[in-house]
């Protein structure tokens, strides 16, 4: 097909939000809808390429190949090599040797699956992984490995007079089947829905079924041209502006952005698009050119920077210059990178080069795997924080209980052969408690069962969960709420409940009734919390005694570099403001809202008791982030569990734990 730069206007459409939204500006809250717009063009360009070929006398997979081998492997390789350097000087060992995994995974081509599989509540915050973003490239590449072979096997079987009419069939029952399951996936696993080919194939499907229509019926684009294109525009940048990270996306509610790339896509050619005479005005059309460049150096530039100084937040004024910095490396890459293997190497010296390249990255990322992130660059980081693995090790032995589905957590005294049992109740924040728990327990002959995993007050009925654009967490939590309750209504011998939680992170993404409640305000979730605590409180027996214990101080940054006597070895922001205790105000602050409904929900119960964490451990104007000389915290909001006997008897202590066992 010739030449449109109406379509590099479309891919600046599809950068600048997606770097805005990295960039933290609000404006732009669905600007993650981007890639969506990526793999739409992606899909109509290659099929576009494809039908041709096939019209001219059959479809070359070596060719194929290698025009998207040197299209998208030697800024893949630039921005892979540029960033392991800086990471060298930036990041930990444990976030080093993961960005080596992720790395060997975008090479493969297959990222979308590595973050599918290690992408989890207790990984290293997303902004701060330098790769994430090769997610979509691994998409992308599985779609070509997939898609030129039906086109081959349909051309090899379908008779030439019936050929266009059945195409469109058979690819768009692939394609509706592909849209089915990313809705299903949305209830069932969001995370697979948002990262594996089958639930995306569909957004580049439609892609290619556009470019069929539009080669195959080029007069499609005489009926109303820019009153379409415009409607278009509205529908991406309706995604752009209206969507944000609790929306259920991609599946239903990717439809106006996929569907607006296509109109722009099939009517951008027309003589006299007015909206295509903006895309095609020279400086967006530049900016397109440098699309993939972009795309690649923007999010490595911005994770980098927060690794540098500590904090996921990046300040406007810092975004503005990453921004710049990112169009001035962008730049770069495309001059002296992209172009001479795309245009001007022949094809057995850009093989050979690719070839090569190939080998020299696979031996660098094997050797920083096998050395394990190169520990030796920050030789003061002492073994207890060696990795986040080890922080979060504790064992506990796993018992079967009547009247409960599955194994469970269950320390302190044997279950089974003691009296005087109680239950730990919660999420993760019941998980970083247990250690402590577990210390007062063993003083006073309890035994514990630990019923991790959701919060008491999420039933799934009067109080639901949005998470990840899904509520299927809500919807697992539901039933582990009605097992729980269940199970002690039947009287097992349980007379205290300890309940934790991460409350403070829960406000913003809880509902009733109404998905699209527009109140969804840290205080209306606030109170809906209060209010499933409440109902969670009168299901069980009163004669059991309860007692929930608030938020511990949340550091809300990750604070391992401030255990490592070599801290500053490593290129990163003087970390003694980082590594100063926390205001006690500012902490209080930020869980004041739910520490508050928690209070006011044990006020209405003689048998309930509410703890704060926060006014049991901080002193009058500081929370300590140490604790017997070295770092509570895990993550930025988990305390370590791997804690010497001293250090659970402090904190047990100093939390109160020990005196309500």
């Amino acid at each position: 097909m010739k030449y449109r730069a109406d379509i590099d206007g479309l891919r600046t459409l599809a950068v600048l939000p997606v770097i805005f939204y990295h960039a933290n500006f609000q404006l732009f809250s669905g600007g993650f809808v981007g890639v969506d717009v990526f793999f739409v063009i992606s899909g109509f360009l290659i099929t576009s390429i494809l039908i041709g070929e096939a019209d001219k006398g059959g479809i070359s997979l070596i060719k194929f190949y290698e025009r998207r081998a040197r299209r998208l492997l030697p800024a893949l390789f630039f921005v892979l090599f540029s960033t392991l350097i800086a990471g060298f000087f930036l990041l930990s060992t444990d976030d080093y040797l993961s960005a080596f995994k992720a790395a060997a995974s975008a090479l493969g081509f297959s990222a979308n699956i590595f973050y599918f599989f290690t992408v989890d509540y207790f990984s290293q915050s997303a902004e701060m992984m330098p790769f994430l973003h090769m997610w979509s490239l691994g998409v992308e590449e599985q779609f070509y490995l997939l898609w030129p072979f039906l086109l081959i096997l349909f051309y090899k079987t379908s008779a030439s007079l019936s050929r266009n009419s059945v195409l469109l069939f058979v690819l768009s029952i692939i394609t509706v089947c592909s849209f089915l399951a990313s809705i299903i996936a949305l209830s069932l696993s969001p995370d697979a829905g948002f990262y594996l080919i089958p639930f995306r194939f569909w957004e580049l499907a439609v892609g290619g079924l556009a470019a069929i229509v539009f080669v195959r019926f080029q007069s499609i684009n005489n009926y109303f041209p820019n009153v379409l294109s415009l409607f278009g525009l509205v529908l991406v940048l309706f995604s752009v502006f209206y969507l944000d990270s609790e929306s259920p996306f991609p599946s239903y509610a990717a439809i106006p952005v996929v569907f607006g790339t296509v109109l722009l896509l099939l009517y951008g050619s027309a003589p006299g698009n007015r909206v295509s005479s903006v895309l095609r005005f020279p400086p967006v059309v530049y900016l397109g050119t440098l699309s993939y460049s972009l795309y690649l150096i923007h999010w490595p530039v911005f994770s980098l920077f927060r690794n540098y100084q500590q904090d996921s937040i990046i300040a406007p004024g810092d975004a503005v210059v990453l921004c710049v910095l990112t169009l001035i490396i962008s730049a770069f890459c495309f001059y002296f990178v992209e172009k001479p293997f795309r245009y001007k190497l022949r094809s057995p010296v850009a093989f050979g080069a690719l070839a090569s390249l190939i080998c020299v990255f696979l031996l660098v990322t094997y050797v920083g795997i096998s050395y394990g992130g190169f520990p030796s660059r920050e030789p003061g980081t002492p073994d207890y924080v060696k990795s986040r693995d080890v922080m979060w090790s504790w064992p506990c032995s796993q018992v079967s209980v009547q009247g409960l589905p599955g194994r469970h957590c269950a320390f302190g005294e044997p279950w089974g052969s003691t009296k005087n049992k109680v239950v730990l109740w919660g999420d993760s924040h019941a998980d970083h408690f247990a250690p402590l728990v577990e210390y007062a327990a063993l003083e006073k002959g309890t035994s514990v069962l630990l019923l991790r995993g959701c919060p008491a007050f999420l039933d799934n009925r009067s109080v639901r969960r949005l998470h990840k654009g899904s509520t299927s967490y809500s919807d697992r939590c539901g039933v582990k709420h009605q097992q729980i309750i269940d199970w002690l209504g039947s009287d097992p011998g349980v007379h205290s409940i300890y309940m934790a939680a991460a409350w403070s992170g829960y406000p913003r993404s809880l509902f009733s009734d109404d998905l699209e409640e527009p109140d969804r305000d840290t205080d209306t979730g606030a109170n809906l919390l209060g209010s499933g605590l409440m109902h969670t409180v009168e299901r069980i027996p009163d004669n059991m005694s309860i007692h929930i214990l608030t938020d511990v101080p949340r550091p809300n940054k990750v604070l391992t570099s401030c255990a490592s006597d070599s801290a500053n070895l490593v290129f990163r922001k003087d970390s003694m403001d980082l590594c100063a205790p926390l205001g006690r105000s500012e902490v209080e602050l930020w869980h004041a809202s739910t520490t508050d409904v928690i209070f006011e929900v044990a006020d209405k119960f003689s048998n309930v008791k509410a703890h704060d964490m926060v006014a049991n451990y901080c002193g009058r104007e500081h929370c300590d982030i140490f604790v017997n000389g070295r770092l509570l915290y895990r993550d930025d909001n988990h305390i370590r569990r791997n804690l010497t006997d001293k250090e659970k008897q402090i904190l047990s202590d100093r939390y109160g734990i020990s005196k309500i066992i």
